[in-house]
């Protein structure tokens, strides 16, 4: 898969939810065992590592070394580009993530809702 391709695909199963959009406080590495990698759906190899990790919420994920790289930026972009959605513990939808931050802060003042 190509990179843009995947990077879409990693950051679709952020905002739907399939992979987690908050840190994740350890992570191990080791040779993949023929797992199945959360961000492309490959098979990792045994020549390959393997990215593990538990998330906030007990969600186990895998991610070969080139997913979990792009995963990691795709939260951190996620997590700036979406504080309100978060402080509501729901993930915004695309129209949401078009405000920009900056917009959805002044929303958040006038006390409107975004989404309604």
């Amino acid at each position: 898969m190509e990179d843009r391709a995947l990077r879409l695909a990693i950051r679709a199963k952020i905002e739907n939810g399939c992979l987690p959009h908050d840190t994740i406080p350890r992570v191990w590495a080791g040779p993949g065992k023929g797992e199945t990698c959360d961000g492309c759906n490959a098979t990792i190899p045994k020549d390959e590592n393997v990215m593990e990790a538990v998330g906030g919420k007990g969600d186990e994920v895998r991610f070969n070394v080139k997913c979990f790289s792009i995963w990691a930026a795709e939260t951190c972009s996620f997590r700036a580009e979406e504080p309100a959605a978060l402080d509501k513990g729901r993930v915004a939808t695309r129209s949401e993530s078009r405000l920009g931050r900056a917009q959805i802060a002044g929303h958040r003042s006038a006390g409107e809702t975004l989404g309604a």
